[in-house]
């Protein structure tokens, strides 16, 4: 592994654990090698001192940088609302020669996360009407926590135009967040609607899904699909028992029709 590597993989780890004295002196490590000029390794130390909180140290790293790459805006834009720093990152977002769908949805993100919920929405319409970047999963499933958030019906079956629009039926983490948006507007029949169309819905949906059935049906038959979710659960860790067990071709003749 290079030394550049290892680095890399040091400064991931650190932003993991949040340990401010372990990047500063990975930081010194790099000037002493003579490893810190490049964009690359730049980009990573202002994710890495942003993990560990040290925003204002991953500004200065972030200043230095020559050559800006669009990682290099993202990054300081993720650390900024990453420390509530939502102006500061509004200020870049703007100031971005080139944005991609990160950089959108590291504004939409961060203002939801900090509790300014009109200016999520704000951004997710800019970004439908500019024609910059086509909205993708991360961005309908930030826009529907918002308006499930909001509770406003009206604006839930606006998105859920939008995601029609692009074509984003079928992606699990869009229909998951649909139907948790549908039961926070207080609409679990079409919350279930949905439910019921989805060919494997993840664990988000069946919570979501079980919350529903106890407003839509009261709570004998929210137990009656948590009972179905267990009976799943319980398929699904016999099968791969078997699996790991037999030979494959006699798995696939015995058990898989």
């Amino acid at each position: 592994m290079e030394l550049s590597q290892k680095f890399y993989e040091s400064m991931k780890t650190c932003a993991k654990i949040q340990s401010r004295p372990l990047a500063r002196g990975l930081h010194c490590q790099l000037i002493t090698t003579g490893l810190d000029d490049s964009t690359f390794v730049k980009n990573n130390l202002v994710t890495m001192y942003s993990g560990c909180g040290l925003v204002h140290d991953a500004s200065l790293v972030f200043n230095e940088i020559e050559l800006k790459n669009v990682f290099s805006w993202n990054a300081m834009i993720e650390g900024f609302m990453g420390s509530g720093r939502v102006v500061d990152a509004k200020k870049l977002f703007d100031e971005m020669p080139q944005r991609d769908i990160v950089s959108w949805n590291s504004v939409m993100s961060g203002y939801f996360r900090n509790g300014f919920i009109e200016k999520t929405l704000e951004v997710f319409v800019l970004m439908v009407r500019c024609f910059e970047c086509v909205p993708d999963a991360n961005s309908f499933a930030c826009v529907m926590k918002t308006c499930a958030s909001t509770k406003d019906l009206n604006l839930a079956m606006q998105v859920h135009g939008f995601a029609q629009k692009f074509e984003f039926f079928g992606d699990d983490s869009v229909e998951s967040s649909m139907i948790d948006m549908y039961i926070k507007c207080d609409m679990p029949a079409i919350a279930e609607s949905i439910f019921l169309k989805l060919q494997n819905p993840n664990m988000f949906s069946w919570n979501s899904m079980i919350y529903g059935y106890s407003k839509l049906y009261g709570a004998q038959s929210a137990l009656k699909l948590f009972d179905q979710l267990l009976e799943l659960v319980l398929l699904v860790r016999v099968e791969v028992q078997i699996s790991f067990f037999l030979p494959h071709s006699y798995y696939q003749t015995r058990y898989v029709k």
